[in-house]
Formats: C-alpha cells, sequence, structure tokens
C-alpha cells in the first residue's frame, strides 16, 4: 500500500486542528484497535486525549453522534 501525501500551502497542520477540536470539549477522537494492529500503531504514539475502540463500539458511537469523520 501506498502512501499519499497532500500539501496544501497555507494551512496549519492537522495537529493543531485536532486539538482544537479537543479543546471544545464535546468532541471524541477515536483510533480503531484493529486498524492500528493492521498499521503498526502503539498507544503511547497517539495524541493525547485520543480513545482507542474497537469496530461495534465506534459503529454505536457514530449512530449516536451528530457527525462522524473517518480518515
Amino acid at each position: 500500500m501506498s502512501k499519499v501525501q497532500v500539501v496544501l500551502p497555507n494551512a496549519k497542520p492537522l495537529k493543531y486542528y485536532i486539538d482544537n477540536l479537543l479543546d471544545m470539549g464535546d468532541v471524541e477522537i477515536s483510533a480503531c484497535e484493529f486498524g492500528m494492529k493492521v498499521k503498526g500503531i502503539r498507544e503511547e504514539e497517539l495524541i493525547q486525549g485520543v480513545k482507542i475502540s474497537g469496530v461495534s463500539e465506534f459503529a454505536l458511537k457514530s449512530s449516536e453522534s451528530k457527525g462522524v469523520l473517518v480518515f
């Protein structure tokens, strides 16, 4: 699988936007446990405040939320 890098000339880093979302208070960011295993991502590598969830938990929370972004 190849990686794609998108560069937006005047955009701030993704971490800036994630930190702002977490500061808003009523936002939850989840990382897929299975996806982390497939990609070799460890819990220590996640940004503070990101929660690890399984597929069923993610599906349940997604169905109850006002909006969902997946990437």
